[in-house]
């Protein structure tokens, strides 16, 4: 074993139960020795018709390592019959691929299909993949189309678009998460909605007799906090936990008792493995140091894990390309805004030190020390630089402005609001906000709210979301259902489509005329940074961002920059893994 797999091995440990044969040791300093001996007697009477049940030591889990490779995996799953594991990874800064182990061995063989995402495999050996997506808030896939694929080999066959997760029912039918109208829900059988959410779904998995479906019920988007919850066919629907500060990871029990998943108290990774009945009783099963990500359940109760080191980093360039400067402040730092003058960066921080509610911080671009505002989630820099926009976390219905210098944080009402999303920036007039939020029992969108307060209004429709607003104030550009960049006007008005860009563009900033976007696509590592023409769709290179640490570099998002393009920060999502197989878990 190596240095890293032994201390693995021994930090996971910590929680499963040990030998108690040391109960009685100690007492013979005091006790006279014929009533050590009595003691001793019954002791051996006890063992005798217990068989040995209390006494008994409990056997440590076994690890077993199945990968070696640099780079990253998004998923695993045993093959039906337990000897073979499929896996996708990322390895050494190159696609995602598909392999497979070979039968009861270390060794592994790509699978010759394109660059695809395994979402589940069937008890028929029948591969279902999410193809062309792009990578989410973490190790996972989204904006990809649902297909099955014989894990033999063949080409694959596509059924559904915008499918972010899936699985495989005991009679071979599909159940998946679908995103759609701003909204993610679960089909089962396609077309059929049992649960949906103005959140986000993901690790869906079927009971082993196919009669429920366990999943992670995320309320706000892009934030892996959420909830472990279980609906029937028929879309009866249950919550089983209290909220996690964050989660990844489900597999059932192989008797369908239990539902084991990973899951974290305090932010970060998910550091621990539980364990919940579906009346609700919870147990911690193991206990990890860093990142730990159930994969899958064997039959014979063998876990299939990752054990993944993971960091969202933050990095600052000028106005020369290799001028870059690591602005991160712990290790979930992201990138929300850049002053005018490109010389203060507004961000914030997940990282567990700054407790449960995040961090909202500004820090000077030349390094100097972060300067801490609040808490929630960063929306955007007023014009003027004197205030940052701020979304509670929780359920109140209200924007929060935190005061950049001296002065008093305060708040923005928002009635008539159910529930708000990440995104809020403020216009060009410094007085108006747009904001992203459903109102009660609708789909998300957007709408704009004075900073003085007022009714909010919709500037999008259902299941849209805006939020850059171009300089001159007249246009704010957002995404649509087909993820295409679209145009909505300020003072009211159709909206209108930016020809030529790809779908999968995202926008970081307006040029200072108005005249131009600057997109960019996560997915790409190094990242170009494009000039977007919004009436002729002409492309021009601007930048390409390249992290200082390219290894295990899932994706760059987000990307801010200033109206010039002169400086930018990102922030960049950053995951090592190592597949383990773990026998010997209760």
């Amino acid at each position: 074993q190596s240095a890293r797999d032994l201390a693995f091995a021994l930090n996971t440990v910590s929680d499963v139960p040990r030998g108690r044969h040391r109960t009685f040791l100690g007492w013979r300093s005091w006790l006279p020795r014929w009533a050590s001996l009595l003691i001793a007697a019954l002791v051996a009477v006890a063992v005798g018709l217990l068989g040995g049940a209390i006494l008994k030591p409990a056997h440590d889990p076994v690890y077993r390592r199945l990968t070696f490779e640099r780079g990253t995996i998004y998923s695993a799953r045993f093959t039906p019959d337990g000897r073979s594991v499929v896996y996708g990874a990322s390895w050494n800064g190159q696609p995602l691929q598909l392999y497979s182990t070979l039968p009861d061995s270390l060794l592994a063989r790509p699978l010759e299909l394109q660059p695809a995402h395994l979402l589940a495999l069937s008890r028929e050996n029948e591969l279902a993949i999410a193809l062309h997506g792009v990578p989410g808030s973490g190790i996972d896939v989204v904006e990809g189309t649902l297909a099955r694929a014989p894990l033999q080999g063949g080409a694959p066959r596509e059924l559904l678009q915008d499918v972010r997760w899936a699985d495989w029912s005991p009679n071979h039918e599909l159940a998946v998460v679908h995103h759609e109208n701003g909204r993610d829900d679960i089909e089962y059988p396609l077309g059929k909605i049992l649960y949906e959410t103005n959140g986000w779904i993901s690790n869906i998995r079927f009971s082993p007799k196919g009669d429920e479906i366990a999943f992670m019920d995320h309320p706000a988007r892009w934030d892996n906090a959420g909830f472990v919850a279980v609906t029937d066919l028929a879309g009866r629907h249950r919550t089983l936990t209290d909220k996690w500060a964050t989660e990844d990871g489900l597999a059932w029990s192989p008797d369908g008792d239990e539902i084991w998943f990973t899951a974290g108290e305090r932010g970060g990774s998910a550091g621990a493995l539980w364990a919940v009945t579906l009346s609700g009783h919870l147990r911690k099963v193991l206990s990890a140091p860093g990142g730990l990500r159930i994969q899958d359940i064997a039959a014979d109760g063998r876990i299939l894990t990752t054990s993944d080191t993971v960091r969202l980093a933050m990095e600052f360039t000028g106005k020369t390309q290799n001028d870059i400067k690591d602005l991160s402040w712990y290790d979930w730092t992201i990138a929300k805004d850049l002053s005018a003058d490109g010389q203060w960066v507004l961000f914030e921080e997940g990282g567990e030190p700054v407790g449960a509610n995040g961090a909202i911080a500004i820090r000077k671009v030349d390094g100097s020390p972060p300067v801490r505002l609040g808490e929630g989630t960063a929306g955007s820099l007023s014009p003027d630089g004197k205030w940052a926009v701020a979304i509670p976390r929780g359920a109140p219905s209200h924007l929060t402005l935190l005061s950049i210098g001296a002065g008093q944080s305060r708040e923005v009402p928002l009635p008539g609001i159910g529930h708000l999303q990440s995104g809020a920036h403020f216009l060009p007039d410094g007085r108006r906000i747009v904001f992203n939020a459903s109102e009660p029992g609708r789909p998300s969108r957007s709408f704009v709210v004075d900073e003085s307060g007022g009714k909010p209004q919709p500037v999008t429709p259902e299941g849209v979301y805006a939020g850059m607003a171009s300089p001159d104030g007249k246009y704010l550009a957002g995404i649509s259902p087909e993820h295409r960049i679209i145009l909505f006007p300020l003072n009211g008005g159709a909206p209108r489509s930016v020809p030529g860009a790809d779908p999968k563009y995202e926008v970081a900033q307006w040029s200072s005329d108005s005249k131009a976007l600057y997109v960019y696509r996560p997915d790409q590592v190094p990242l170009p940074l494009q000039r977007l023409d919004v009436a002729t769709g002409t492309m021009k290179p601007i930048r390409t961002l390249v992290p200082a640490d390219r290894a295990g570099v899932v994706s760059i998002a987000p990307v801010v920059t200033n109206p010039q393009a002169s400086e930018f920060a990102y922030s960049y999502y950053q995951a090592t893994s190592i597949l383990y197989v773990i026998s010997g878990l209760k």
